[in-house]
Parts: C-alpha cells; sequence; structure tokens
C-alpha cells in the first residue's frame, strides 16, 4: 500500500510552489532587524577555524557511518546497506568527490563524480563512467555539508534573522541564499542556527530543491571536534525541524584527515574540463 500511495503524494507535492523558509519577520520585510548578518557569519566562520586555515589545505578523507531511520529514512536510503560505513574523499572547495563502500554487499566498491559526471570503480579497479542520479546528488551534497561553512560564506544574500532559544540554549539566525531573497525553483535557502556562546553553526534549515521543490530538512551538527584547527562536526543528524528530536538520517564520523589523499584520485579521466565548484546541467556521460 505505501508503494502505491506514495508516487500519488509526491505528483500533489509537486504540483506545490516552492517552500519559503525565512523566518516571518524577513517574510513581511521588516526594517527593524539589525544589519549584521554578514559580520556574524564571518565571526562563525573564524570560530570553525578561520578562511586562512581551511584554505590552506587541498583534500579531505573521513571515515563515517550513515544511518536512515523511519519511514522516511526507509524510503530514501540510497546506500547498498542501511548503516553503511564508508570512505569520504573530497577536492576542498570544489564538487570532486568519491566514496568508498567499506563492508556490506558493494564492499570495496566507488561511486564518485568528476566534472559532474557519475562513475563507478569496482572493487576489482576498474572504472566506468555511468549515469547515477544517487551518486551525482549524494557525493556532492555529503561534501558540501562537511565543508558548510566554508561553502555558505560565499552566498550572494546573508541577513540577519533574528533570535531563537530552546530549553536553556540561545541561538542567533541567519538566513543565506543566492539572487533574490524570495523563493526561487532552482536555489536553495538556509537558515543558520548560531550558538550565542559557541559560535559554531549547530543546525542548519535547508531546502532540497535538486530533489524536490517543497523539500525541507534541518541538519543538526553536534560533537565538534578540533582537527588541526578546523572544527568539525562528528554528528550530523537531519530531522524534519531544529526542534524535533526524531532522526531522519545520522552521520556519525570516526576520523577526519587532511590531505593525505593525492589531488590524482579525484580526475579518473583527465580529458574532461576542470568544473571546480561551478555546476552545469548537463552531467551524462
Amino acid at each position: 500500500m505505501r508503494l502505491t500511495i506514495l508516487p500519488l503524494v509526491l505528483a500533489i507535492c509537486a504540483a506545490c510552489g516552492p517552500t519559503d523558509i525565512r523566518p516571518e519577520q524577513l517574510k513581511a520585510g521588516q526594517t527593524a532587524i539589525p544589519p549584521h548578518g554578514v559580520s556574524l557569519l564571518r565571526a562563525s566562520i573564524e570560530a570553525h577555524g578561520g578562511w586562512e586555515r581551511w584554505r590552506s589545505h587541498q583534500t579531505l578523507k573521513v571515515v563515517m557511518t550513515d544511518h536512515w531511520d523511519g519511514i522516511i529514512g526507509w524510503f530514501s536510503m540510497p546506500w547498498p546497506e542501511n548503516g553503511q560505513r564508508m570512505e569520504m574523499q573530497f577536492l576542498r572547495g570544489t564538487f570532486y568527490g568519491k566514496t568508498k563502500m567499506l563492508g556490506g554487499p558493494s564492499d570495496g566498491d566507488t561511486w564518485g563524480v568528476q566534472a559532474w559526471k557519475a562513475y563507478l570503480t569496482s572493487a576489482n579497479g576498474g572504472t566506468e563512467f555511468r549515469d547515477h542520479d544517487d551518486t551525482l546528488f549524494l557525493v556532492p551534497t555529503y561534501q558540501y555539508f562537511l565543508e558548510f561553512p566554508y561553502r555558505i560564506g560565499g552566498a550572494g544574500i546573508i541577513q540577519f534573522a533574528g533570535t531563537r532559544a530552546i530549553g536553556e540554549n540561545e541561538y542567533e539566525l541567519v538566513y543565506a541564499t543566492w539572487g533574490t531573497e524570495a523563493p526561487q525553483l532552482e536555489t536553495d535557502q538556509y537558515v543558520l542556527w548560531i550558538g550565542a556562546e559557541s559560535r559554531l553553526i549547530e543546525k542548519i534549515e535547508f531546502t532540497v530543491r535538486d530533489q524536490m521543490r517543497w523539500a525541507t530538512g534541518t541538519m543538526h551538527f553536534s560533537d565538534y571536534r578540533d582537527v588541526e584547527g578546523i572544527q568539525i562536526p562528528f554528528d550530523m543528524t537531519v530531522t524534519l525541524g531544529p526542534e524535533d528530536e526524531s532522526h531522519i538520517h545520522r552521520m556519525q564520523l570516526e576520523s577526519v584527515e587532511f590531505d593525505t589523499v593525492p589531488k590524482t584520485v579525484f580526475f579518473p579521466d583527465p580529458s574532461l574540463p576542470f568544473t571546480a565548484d561551478s555546476k552545469v546541467t548537463d552531467y551524462r556521460y
């Protein structure tokens, strides 16, 4: 029954316009809110380690386990098995990355992205470029959230969005997007929840325009650890809302290393153009 109903639900939702996650005072165009969103975000980037230290690194290697929970997680889980352990490697500041399965039915297989083309490197070492939407969405998305403070620093629109408290925890909110403040069909919106004391990004409300223009979620960053002067969240969970405690998705990091992976591993086809962090629309091989 659930497999029959889901396409109908998705078809109905697809007819809706893009969700607008801006806090109400921004939607209303209130002008009394202090205009210090940019300085607040810059201070948060410094608390995470700072631009200079971040840009001194070239590559990133992360070992993690990926869990999907509940019915939404059951429908969304993309890997060969739930609780998949994996090693992810990224060329910092680009969308060049790869994910190697550690254990499970696809042990040793690697899903990779080069110049917005997906490829599979099998456990025996052979590489084949292929049309594979999961690879093209997942690998760049994981990289984006792992590099989030420095990625969002380049947003074209950054606005202070007020303060909020959840229990004893106080947050300063920053809204970020590109193009126009209002929701757009192909551009994501983000609301950053910055800890008033820590200055670290502890939650992110986000849209998922690449998948469903109405879909939203909240990423929770916790268990921050210092890795060569960079603050990395070793526990990353996704819920429906910022106060929701029911996990849809949880990423638990085991280790993070900088500059232990040679840059050459990200270019299995040296004839492809280098696209850095730009996104192209025709990514078929």
